[in-house]
């Protein structure tokens, strides 16, 4: 049975802020990407724990999925998956986050 996905207003703005970092160089290149991460991230509703337990967490309930260079971090919940944010790795850094996820997911 499939479940409901939604998206928190932050992992909207995180997409938003993705596309236009691609956009700025290749507004076709940004569509696609989002287009791609959108259906990696669709099997969600299907097989909400196919994505991997965040392991700054240790969290069963908090997983993500990777679609390089991203994590789309959400959260299992009865019946509806929320995506909470999504992380896109700067060139500068071997770490794959860009910003702390803490605030978002303090409440878990």
């Amino acid at each position: 049975m499939a479940q409901e996905l939604t998206w928190s207003p932050a992992s909207r703005l995180d997409l938003k802020e993705i596309f236009t970092y691609i956009a700025e160089d290749d507004p076709i290149a940004g569509k696609k990407f989002i287009r791609s991460l959108f259906m990696a991230v669709e099997r969600l509703s299907v097989f909400p724990e196919s994505g991997r337990v965040v392991p700054e967490f240790k969290d069963a309930t908090i997983r993500e999925i990777i679609h390089r260079p991203c994590r789309v971090v959400y959260r299992l919940n009865a019946g509806q998956n929320m995506v909470e944010c999504v992380f896109r790795r700067r060139p500068d850094t071997h770490s794959d986050l860009s910003r702390t996820p803490v605030p978002i997911l303090a409440g878990h």
